[in-house]
């Protein structure tokens, strides 16, 4: 039986690890988490070839969720749209075979995230000030891409609450 993936997507500090933890907790899932925050713990200054090697383990951390023995959901804190408008915002470039690899992350419900709720400080964080501007552009790329996403704000118990019952729906 395949799994259905499930990827919390949206802006920095935008509730996205809150949700993907509640949402995994509730489900009694798989929970795959951002790899960017344990990698660059380690490294102080990143390049492009760093946020590539981070979509590549963020990748293969979404493939063995796949191939493990949880039941029906897999939640993801990351995914290829967060990584795209990293690329683009801060390299303005994305790595040659990205529609590739795009391709391989399968994911069935992309949420995204709105930045309606305050902002926390954090080291690895860049973008205090521009958060409803990135909204924006998470929101075109999940239509452009033609995805199978929702949007939700609010509290994080409203927010699980929506995703559940989308989930429910079927």
């Amino acid at each position: 039986m395949s799994k259905t993936i499930i990827s919390i997507s949206g802006p920095e500090s935008s509730g996205k690890t809150s949700l993907a933890i509640a949402l995994a907790q509730e489900l009694g899932c798989a929970y795959v988490p951002e790899i960017a925050r344990f990698y660059l713990k380690d490294h102080g200054n990143y390049s492009f070839e760093d946020v590539q090697h981070i979509a590549k383990l963020q990748l293969e951390a979404v493939q063995r969720a796949k191939g493990g023995s949880t039941p029906n959901y897999i939640v993801l804190d990351s995914d290829h749209v967060v990584l795209e408008i990293w690329f683009q915002e801060k390299f303005n470039r994305l790595p040659s075979n990205w529609e590739t690899n795009k391709a391989e992350w399968g994911i069935d419900l992309q949420v995204l995230c709105s930045p309606d709720i305050p902002w926390e400080e954090d080291p690895l964080r860049e973008n205090p000030f521009d958060r409803d501007r990135l909204f924006q552009r998470y929101h075109e790329r999940l239509e452009l891409d033609d995805a199978q996403f929702m949007v939700v704000d609010g509290p994080l118990d409203k927010r699980l609450k929506a995703v559940l019952e989308h989930l429910s729906r079927g």
